[in-house]
């Protein structure tokens, strides 16, 4: 079974690796970016949290609508809601997938296609 799945991730071509890679890495950070939105106003708002500790040095944070002030993630993510809705959540999401998904998809591809060749040439150089 394990052989069977390797084949068959052999016979994709460069441009099948590039589309996978992409396309997964748009989905992954579709899903995921309300969450750095969100991290993004508590950092800016200097309320951080680091391995469950949360130091408060300041809890205000300028939105277009005036100031919010969070008491913990629970907060943040109320008042960033409230600032537009589920607009708020993505606001600069496709800026972030045109910088991240080529980056993705050149690192995966790379890793795949040098992978390949190493595997290869160790094939060959053992024989």
């Amino acid at each position: 079974m394990r052989h069977e799945l390797a084949s068959a991730l052999l016979c994709f071509q460069a441009l099948d690796l590039v589309l996978a890679s992409g396309f997964s890495k748009m989905i992954a950070a579709s899903c995921t970016y309300p969450h750095e939105v969100v991290r993004s106003q508590m950092h800016i708002s200097g309320l951080c949290c680091v391995q469950c500790a949360v130091w408060r040095y300041s809890s205000e944070v300028a939105f277009s609508s005036g100031t919010a002030s969070f008491s913990g993630c629970v907060s943040a993510i109320q008042t960033v809601w409230a600032q537009d809705g589920i607009k708020s959540l993505y606001r600069g999401c496709l800026t972030n997938l045109c910088r991240t998904t080529p980056a993705a998809a050149i690192t995966f591809t790379s890793f795949e296609l040098v992978s390949r060749f190493l595997r290869d040439w160790l094939t060959v150089s053992a024989k």
